[in-house]
């Protein structure tokens, strides 16, 4: 009895194929990083504006970069997930 030979065509990628594997896997890795930054610059602008609440004047300054940073992030992630969904 024979056995049928199976034959597997090689893979073959175009260079588009490439580049929306290398998109996807950017994503993937980017968007939750993206999250534990956004949150890790909200407990530092919570804890800068507690403390600047609490009477410590030179925390002004950390206050509104910490609040600038997290506004950066959030526009960063909202257009980055509209490019992903469209």
């Amino acid at each position: 009895m024979r056995h049928r030979e199976i034959r597997l065509k090689r893979a073959g990628f175009d260079w588009r194929d490439v580049a929306a594997m290398i998109i996807v896997i950017f994503l993937f890795l980017s968007i939750p990083f993206l999250v534990f930054i956004l949150i890790v610059s909200s407990w530092a602008f919570l804890s800068s504006l507690l403390k600047f609440l609490d009477g410590e004047t030179g925390k002004l300054y950390e206050v509104f970069t910490w609040f600038f940073a997290i506004i950066v992030e959030v526009l960063v992630l909202i257009w980055l997930v509209k490019w992903h969904r469209s």
